[in-house]
């Protein structure tokens, strides 16, 4: 047997794992992967991963690397995972890594959906924001040509990152049935600035916030009453790779994951 790299594309449910990275002594999807593969490995495995997601946080495209001595291959570690995982964690996809991979730092691009729902059925419960008014989509299209551009993004994220620069390349809102899906592309985001950013829209869309107040708020750093959405709602949907490699999951609840 020899050493080899390997990636993989996972999909998880977040609603009982207190987010994607490794804490002792709670659940976590790294605990449970790292913990699955060195039972099939036969030897302690660490896996890194494109980036964290925090409690309740969902995935359809999760990527992550590992290496361990085996001589199995990557259909194999698959097969593997899929049956020793429990059901809310899915491997869609393993692959050889190249040396030079590294699931963080290779990333082109990472594309989150924030699903919102308008009616209140329990079966979206934990996949989903609830809000029963619905939206005005052209105030919100408004307010999305505000983030074109902008790199600090200070007010609508967590404090200890306030000095750190990030810039979108993609935002989007649209009306799915019961759904209002917001979709968000960047090379990296900044801890929870993808919840506060479609908070702050959200505002927006039901006028209780103006386009003058939300630029004040972005050039003041203060987020005044912007606060994170809940978590329920939001899935990172897919990480790019120069190579191609990335999840090919289409939709979620039959919303296009089209960025």
């Amino acid at each position: 047997m020899s050493e080899k790299r390997f990636r993989l594309i996972v999909a998880y449910d977040g609603s009982h794992y207190m987010g994607s990275q490794y804490q002792k002594d709670v659940p976590t999807v790294q605990g449970m992967l790292e913990t699955a593969l060195s039972t099939i490995m036969k030897q302690s495995v660490r896996i890194i991963t494109a980036g964290r997601t925090d409690t309740g946080v969902h995935a359809l495209g999760q990527v992550a690397s590992f290496e361990a001595n085996t001589g199995m291959v990557p259909e194999e570690v698959e097969r593997a995972l899929n049956s020793i995982l429990p059901q809310d964690i899915c491997i869609l996809r393993v692959d050889y890594a190249q040396d030079a991979f590294h699931p963080r730092y290779s990333a082109l691009l990472r594309h989150y959906l924030y699903l919102v729902v308008h009616t209140n059925l329990p079966f979206y419960r934990n996949y989903s924001y609830y809000l029963p008014k619905r939206l005005n989509i052209e105030s919100i299209g408004d307010a999305i040509d505000i983030f074109y551009g902008l790199s600090d993004f200070s007010a609508l994220c967590v404090q200890e990152e306030r000095d750190k620069k990030a810039k979108i390349t993609k935002i989007s809102a649209s009306n799915f049935g019961v759904f209002t899906a917001f979709r968000v592309s960047a090379p990296f985001f900044l801890r929870r600035m993808v919840r506060m950013m479609v908070g702050a829209l959200i505002e927006v869309g039901l006028g209780r916030l103006n386009l003058d107040e939300l630029t004040n708020i972005l050039e003041s750093g203060d987020p005044g009453g912007i606060v994170p959405l809940p978590p329920n709602g939001l899935y990172l949907a897919r990480v790019d790779y120069p190579d191609g490699f990335s999840a090919d999951v289409n939709s979620v609840f039959g919303i296009p994951i089209d960025f």
